[in-house]
């Protein structure tokens, strides 16, 4: 009897002893069998020199008693244990595994060079690496790249030897951020940036070409230390004055002393391409109550964050985002829609419109005609522009003095107010500044519907506005007052609104 319960108190030791030291963490829940679970998962499995199948395992109908359990999956450790499965409930084990890992020593001339393997930087080493193939490359400046592929073992350290032979001096094509540009736009919206890679130590130089090939201005690059080269240009000379609209071709040269090479871009510059702040009440940009057509460059994108409160102040307070793009010249794409960030007197729905943009003339007075669409729906509430369902066809037609533009856009409405819908025209008409990245202007708004028709939803508004971009940045704070009279009879309702535009 002594020797039965002293041989069950040795197991019982080994038992818990072998699961502290092999097995990260045991436990056990209700039910019955038992549930093994391995880091990473996939592992092979085996009960008694069996195999079971892959973890993570679960063997509820598992008989009650004592087994040996291996765990193990290639390039990793097998893990050993041996556990006791009980009758009345399951046991959990989590195994960790460890992965089995080699050295790799690099060797590399010039003793400078920059050393990868598999894509992660590294060094001489040595370098742990699990075992297997890996990929080892070195590169420097002036030189080839050159890779070598490596087998890892855990009985040797692998070693490596690599001499990189030197680069013949090129250069990659250049990519431009902005290829239609406007030297008159605030920085950095006003400059294009130049890109490029050279293979080799070397001195660089840009030229810049007009339309009729005389050099308008020239810039030295400096000595190139490392691949990646870029530049700005801001479309004007040497001395700081505008160049006028053209195509511009755009030579940068690249030199070592026995070789040169060269590399060449275009950039058009277009005085009429303005990019800065505007409202986006309407779900196009624009003053707050009058779309604007666009002459922005394509991929030209604005983002605006606002809200918006009666005066004086009576939550709820809705918030707004706006988004418009230019995705080819002259067209512009643009929605607005009212946050869920508490709760809001618009309710839900989505507003915006498509416009396009064309310039009738130049000279002293531009003239710009943009034919747009516009729609506002509303899912429950009021539409994000507080107007009612339903679509506008309008006509905005600008005209430019200098800084100064007026607009005016006739349009026809068919919309749905009240229960009922109506058909009819809406008036719209604004005056604009805008210079050195402030934008800002007065518009206005009114009605007349067709006989038969119901309550107008088109009530005669009012608004003034300030947008201004931080010089050095893309980021356009804004603030808007606007006062609606909804009849006659009612008195007139005041709201402020301030936002943060985004121009991408």
């Amino acid at each position: 009897m002594r020797y039965r319960l002293v041989k069950i108190l040795a197991v019982l030791i080994g038992l818990l002893a072998a699961m502290e030291a092999v097995a990260d963490v045991s436990r056990t829940e209700s039910g019955t069998g038992i549930s093994i679970e391995t880091m990473p998962d996939g592992a092979s499995v085996y009960l008694n020199g069996r195999y079971a199948g892959l973890s993570p395992y679960v063997d509820p109908s598992l008989a009650p008693g004592l087994y040996r359990i291996r765990v193990g999956k290639p390039g990793y450790y097998d893990r050993d244990l041996t556990v006791v499965v009980g009758t009345s409930d399951r046991l959990i084990l989590l195994v960790e595994l460890k992965e089995i890992r080699g050295r790799i020593a690099v060797t590399v001339v010039p003793s400078d060079a920059d050393i990868y393997i598999d894509g992660d930087p590294a060094g001489t080493g040595p370098n742990e690496a699990r075992e297997g193939t890996h990929t080892v490359a070195a590169r420097a400046f002036g030189y080839e790249e050159s890779t070598v592929q490596v087998a890892v073992s855990r009985a040797s350290p692998a070693s490596v030897d690599i001499i990189l032979k030197p680069a013949v001096l090129d250069m990659s094509p250049i990519s431009v951020s902005r290829r239609l540009l406007n030297p008159e736009n605030p920085s950095p919206i006003g400059s294009t940036t130049l890109s490029f890679s050279v293979t080799g130590p070397s001195a660089g130089e840009a030229r810049i070409t007009g339309p009729s090939g005389d050099t308008v201005a020239r810039r030295d690059l400096g000595n190139f230390a490392t691949w990646k080269q870029s530049f700005q240009w801001n479309g004007r000379r040497g001395d700081g004055a505008a160049l006028p609209d053209g195509e511009y071709r755009i030579v940068v040269t690249a030199k070592d002393g026995t070789r040169t090479v060269s590399q060449e871009a275009h950039v058009v510059i277009d005085s009429s391409a303005l990019i800065g702040p505007r409202g986006s009440e309407t779900g196009l940009p624009g003053l707050a109550l009058v779309p604007l057509g666009s002459m922005s460059p394509p991929a030209t994108t604005m983002v605006t964050v606002s809200g918006a409160s009666p005066l004086p102040p009576s939550p709820p307070f809705p918030f707004a985002l706006s988004v418009s793009t230019v995705p080819v010249p002259g067209l512009t794409v643009g929605f607005r829609t009212v946050l869920p960030i508490g709760s809001n007197d618009y309710g839900v729905g989505l507003a915006g419109g498509i416009e396009y943009s064309r310039v009738v003339s130049r000279g002293a007075l531009p003239l710009a005609i943009s034919p747009m669409f516009r729609f506002s729906w509303a899912i429950s509430g009021s539409s994000p522009t507080g107007e009612d369902d339903g679509i506008e066809l309008g006509v905005p037609v600008q005209v430019g003095f200098g800084s100064v533009s007026c607009i005016v856009s006739p349009g026809l409405v068919v919309a749905s107010g009240s229960g009922s819908a109506y058909t009819g025209i809406v008036a719209r008409a604004g005056i604009v500044y805008e210079k050195n990245g402030f934008f800002g202007g007065i518009s206005g708004k009114t009605g007349a519907f067709a006989p038969g028709g119901s309550t107008p939803g088109f009530p005669a508004e009012a608004a003034v506005e300030a947008h201004w971009l931080i010089p050095g940045t893309t980021f356009a704070p804004g603030i808007a007052a606007t006062t609606t009279f909804r009849s006659a009879s009612s008195s007139p309702t005041l709201s402020l609104a301030v936002s943060l535009q985004a121009l991408l």
